[in-house]
């Protein structure tokens, strides 16, 4: 049933370069197929994957991070200055804003990559998290924190009880 299906077939392939978000908007990219007669399915699958763009950070090696950004320079062409969003040199990668079928080429290609992960905006809700940092304590002492951005780098490391 999913012979035609590439991008299931790469999600499967490389799956270990992928992060979870990222595989399953692939395979979620294919939902629409269900309502296309299975004689357009190749049409279709070549549409999707050379139209849909995604935003991902494509991290590589600890030793690979130049020459897996002159890979990419190289794979892309002069479409690299467009679809370059930034360099992130503190975790050897750098943000891009690519087609499916892009994405799929550079995990087939490109040996230097050691993980893509979708690119997304994220928020967190202190609601649970204040109680943990003692948030309660700088609040008596009548610190209230209006006017100032205040950064939270979680490790994941420490595992909180809902």
């Amino acid at each position: 049933m999913y012979s035609s299906y590439s991008m299931i077939q790469s999600v499967r392939t490389y799956g270990h370069l992928l992060d979870r978000r990222l595989k399953r908007q692939m395979v979620r990219l294919y939902h629409p197929m269900r309502l296309v007669p299975c004689i357009f399915h190749r049409l279709m699958d070549h549409w999707l994957k050379k139209s849909k763009r995604v935003d991902v950070i494509v991290q590589f090696t600890e030793e690979g991070y130049e020459s897996g950004l002159n890979t990419l320079k190289q794979k892309l062409g002069e479409k690299y200055i467009k679809r370059q969003r930034r360099l992130l040199p503190q975790m050897n990668g750098c943000a891009l804003r690519l087609s499916m079928d892009e994405v799929e080429q550079l995990c087939h290609q490109c040996k230097l990559i050691n993980k893509i992960y979708l690119d997304r905006s994220m928020s967190v809700l202190m609601d649970r998290a204040a109680h943990h940092v003692h948030a309660h304590r700088l609040r008596e002492s009548g610190l209230s924190g209006k006017g100032v951005t205040v950064a939270i780098v979680d490790t994941g490391f420490f595992r909180i009880q809902i």
